[in-house]
């Protein structure tokens, strides 16, 4: 510490060999698998932003799907996406494939947002909207 109140940045290396893991709540995860510490931190905010991404992509495509086949179709897209990138992302080793599901997850959790609240929305009274 200094003494006009600023905090040193300091960066520390460690190996992976170093670390040890508290699996006594939760035996595995992704992060522990492929070693998202340490140097590698910063791929667990590219996976957030992939995610980001796919809501990107899931607002437009499940807006124009829901638009031309119906919300109730989009909607039913919408679920099938996240439950099966939910289900299926736990059993997969492939980075890669990770960061697919991910961008899938994203756009389905987008759809599964957007579609009931224009559902609702469209289904409202007209006396009960604001002009």
């Amino acid at each position: 510490r200094n003494d006009d109140w600023t905090i040193e940045n300091i960066t520390q290396r460690c190996s992976f060999d170093e670390l040890v893991y508290d699996k006594s709540l939760i035996t595995s995860s992704f992060s522990i698998k492929h070693n998202f510490v340490c140097d590698r931190k910063f791929l667990k905010g590219i996976f957030n932003a992939l995610y980001m991404v796919g809501m990107l992509f899931g607002a437009l495509l499940l807006g124009i799907i829901a638009d031309n086949w119906g919300r109730r179709s989009a909607f039913f897209i919408s679920v099938l996406l996240v439950a099966s990138s939910g289900v299926i992302s736990p059993f997969i080793s492939s980075t890669a494939f990770f960061a697919i599901l991910r961008i899938v997850e994203g756009m389905g959790g987008m759809g599964c947002f957007l579609i009931p609240y224009v559902m609702i929305a469209e289904s409202t009274l007209p006396t009960y909207v604001l002009s």
